[in-house]
């Protein structure tokens, strides 16, 4: 929310970066890298060493993207004949 990667940042696998923090422009994020308070990083070690927190991880956002296509309405029928 309100965060800002800038142009030709790069960033590595499960990176986050925190609410109103930011990536500099061309600065390269390792992977499990967490940008957070006025740019501090940190490697996630949990999410890194262990495959069932990045997995179960995983399911929690594939379930709160469906939760969210069910709650938000589709308007394409209105654009239809």
């Amino acid at each position: 929310m309100n965060s800002v990667v800038g142009r030709g940042a790069v960033m590595g696998r499960y990176c986050k970066v925190a609410a109103l923090d930011s990536v500099g422009s061309g600065e390269v994020l390792e992977d499990f890298a967490v940008v957070f308070g006025d740019g501090q990083m940190r490697v996630d070690k949990t999410t890194n060493e262990h495959a069932e927190v990045r997995e179960a991880r995983k399911v929690g956002q594939q379930k709160a993207v469906e939760l969210m296509a069910r709650m938000i309405p589709n308007g394409s029928a209105k654009w239809m004949g």
